[in-house]
């Protein structure tokens, strides 16, 4: 029994230019009757087709799958599919990365108002930054500008982060820096290290608090005198510069708003 090519593409669930491009690359042969033109194919042509189809779903180029059709033997072939695990076994890690990820960003964006004015000893995360800008603008150097896209293309693990320098804290000045973070427990699915522009932050006793940063009201260090009051009431002295995490960014009534975990270093006096 034969069919005509609407009928196998129908059938297969593939295009007929996907069908048609098997044929110019000779792996199926079906029969042309002379008179009308017409395409017929057979059960070998139909299974050949299927074993396309597995390719093609296995994430293979139309044409990588023809040539493990037609030209490769069974140890390319082998190596082929080798190689295609292995891709699938890192798009699996990152996956589950990545639903970790989400859990923690939920129960980040769940306490976003919670942790405002409320102070928890903790442990900050280990963090590796990478700096783009001073205060409201973007620092020039073209090797960092690099690296920064080079850290876009880690998003979503890459998040916004900004940084209150110590002595700026307590001068009062209105300085600081924005970058972009990394948790630590990432790094090595995203080959970060540090290098001139990423430093990591190793993990320290804080006390965690939640601050509000707006688009109607320059950022200052002055967001942190809550948290570094508490903190004097309580016999510790802030001893390095505050990091901040954004979880969550929101525009309402045509403001921005930002909500930061914020994490302050301390000793004991």
């Amino acid at each position: 029994m034969k069919y005509r090519i609407s009928e196998v593409a129908k059938l297969l669930d593939l295009s007929s230019e996907a069908i048609r491009y098997y044929e110019s690359k000779g792996i199926i042969r079906p029969e042309r009757d002379e008179e009308t033109g017409y395409r017929y194919y057979g059960g070998w042509e139909i299974h050949m087709l299927i074993r396309a189809r597995t390719y093609r779903q296995l994430g293979y180029t139309l044409d990588e799958t023809a040539d493990l059709l037609n030209k490769f033997d069974t140890m390319d072939i082998i190596s082929y599919l080798s190689k295609k695990r292995e891709d699938i076994q890192k798009d699996i890690e990152r996956s589950t990365y990545l639903l970790n990820y989400l859990d923690k960003e939920k129960e980040n964006i769940t306490n976003s108002d919670e942790i405002t004015g409320v102070y928890q000893l903790v442990y900050r995360p280990e963090i590796y930054r990478l700096e783009m800008q001073e205060g409201y603008v973007l620092y020039p150097d073209k090797k960092l500008r690099q690296a920064i896209n080079d850290w876009i293309d880690k998003i979503p693990f890459a998040f916004s982060s900004t940084l209150f320098p110590l002595n700026s804290i307590h001068s009062g000045e209105d300085n600081f820096t924005v970058g972009l973070g990394i948790y630590k427990e990432y790094a090595e699915l995203l080959g970060i290290e540090e290098s001139e522009y990423v430093k990591l932050f190793p993990s320290k006793l804080c006390i965690l608090t939640g601050i509000q940063t707006k688009s109607s009201k320059n950022i200052s260090p002055s967001l942190l005198r809550p948290a570094i009051e508490y903190m004097n009431n309580q016999g510790m002295n802030l001893t390095e510069d505050v990091i901040t995490k954004s979880v969550l960014m929101r525009k309402v009534g045509g403001e921005y708003i930002n909500w930061h975990q914020a994490w302050l270093p301390f000793e004991k006096n």
